[in-house]
């Protein structure tokens, strides 16, 4: 092998590698990590995730100062966005729409959701 075709070998692996990386990078996930923290002082008999309110995913129950984490599967091809039910004694006490998926993927790596004392709800991507 001589030096012009070592060269353009280890050129076309760099290439290939930088685009799988900026191709990973961008494309929507099909599986989001999401934190549900309660800072309140209720307590949850389960908490239920949902993309567009289909297929809602049961992830546990929630005590006051608690967080649960979980990754769920977006069930779509198409484009919507995530809610969550909170209930106490088979009664929805939270309900919420946050954030947006298209071409059934999810445009965020991960969610956190906080559940406020007040019961007041409130979203960020930047802690799992």
């Amino acid at each position: 092998m001589n030096k012009s075709t070592g060269i353009t070998i280890s050129l076309t692996i760099i290439i290939l590698f930088t685009v799988y990386v900026g191709y990973r990078s961008i494309w929507p996930l099909d599986k989001p990590k999401v934190r549900i923290i309660n800072e309140s002082q209720q307590s949850f008999d389960s908490v239920l995730i949902s993309t567009s309110g289909s297929n809602w995913v049961n992830i546990g129950p929630l005590k006051p100062n608690q967080s649960l984490k979980s990754t769920f599967a977006i069930d779509t091809e198409g484009d919507g966005n995530y809610q969550v039910l909170a209930y106490q004694d088979s009664m929805a006490i939270i309900k919420s729409g946050f954030c947006y998926f298209t071409i059934g993927g999810s445009l965020d790596r991960q969610f956190t959701f906080l559940i406020k004392p007040n019961l007041t709800t409130e979203i960020s991507d930047s802690e799992y």
